[in-house]
């Protein structure tokens, strides 16, 4: 049985410690590297294919999951990742299909478009 996808298992972020995106009780979150900023509202689904998407504007940050608004917050730091699929003491006990990073903010209908092509993708 696979362990349960916790904390330690970072999908995007620096190589050790800082700001990245990870899970926490199974939701997917933004952590600064002291406070989450952004956590999901649902819980990852186990052997299914995911979709999130974390946008910032100002300080305003969305996460979407699934071409859907799942979750809201605040921040103002600055996130700069080296690493995918690396936590601090272990890898991702996961698979990851698609990172990517926008040097802006999309919009709600752009992240929805992003998710409705990759569904595409799965037929």
């Amino acid at each position: 049985m696979p362990a349960p996808i916790d904390n330690s298992d970072v999908v995007f972020g620096p190589e050790l410690a800082g700001s990245n995106i990870n899970f926490s009780l199974g939701k997917v979150r933004l952590w600064d590297g002291s406070a989450d900023r952004v956590v999901a509202a649902t819980t990852v689904v186990a052997d299914s294919w995911e979709h999130y998407v974390i946008t910032r504007s100002g300080t305003s940050l969305t996460l979407s999951r699934n071409g859907v608004e799942d979750a809201t917050g605040t921040w103002s730091g600055t996130f700069i990742p080296k690493a995918i699929a690396r936590g601090v003491n272990v890898f991702l006990q996961g698979k990851i299909d698609e990172v990517a990073v926008y040097g802006t903010g999309l919009t709600s209908t752009q992240v929805k478009l992003n998710y409705d092509a990759g569904r595409k993708q799965l037929r």
